[in-house]
């Protein structure tokens, strides 16, 4: 395999090709559920983009309680992508003018299927 054949815009694809579906993890941990590492990718990727989507209340979890991200409407479309994140609830919590990682982020919001 060279690299012309390898996923363009997916490193976990290109893993995921390299090892065949027949390598598996339990995923999560302790769960006793099997999945290949190109299913663990787009599992992480749901939970990574979440993060960023409206939930049920109108609220996107890695804003936290941000008041103006609901109520103002100069703010609802604002994204902040902080350093890291509150493992259990989602807000951002490290430093918010970040931009290393937290730029993939936008590569996988693009892939969101449009509703």
């Amino acid at each position: 395999m060279d690299a012309a054949q390898l996923p363009a815009d997916r490193g976990a694809g290109a893993v995921s090709l390299f090892y065949g579906d027949a390598f598996t993890l339990g995923f999560p941990r302790g769960s006793g559920r099997q999945l290949n590492l190109a299913q663990i990718a787009e599992e992480l990727w749901g939970r990574l983009v979440t993060l960023f989507l409206l939930n049920g209340v109108g609220r996107r979890p890695a804003l936290g309680l941000e008041v103006r991200s609901v109520n103002d409407p100069h703010w609802q479309e604002l994204m902040w992508f902080h350093e890291y994140f509150h493992g259990d609830t989602g807000p951002g919590v490290g430093a918010g003018h970040q931009t290393g990682w937290m730029a993939l982020m936008t590569r996988l919001i693009e892939h969101l299927p449009a509703k």
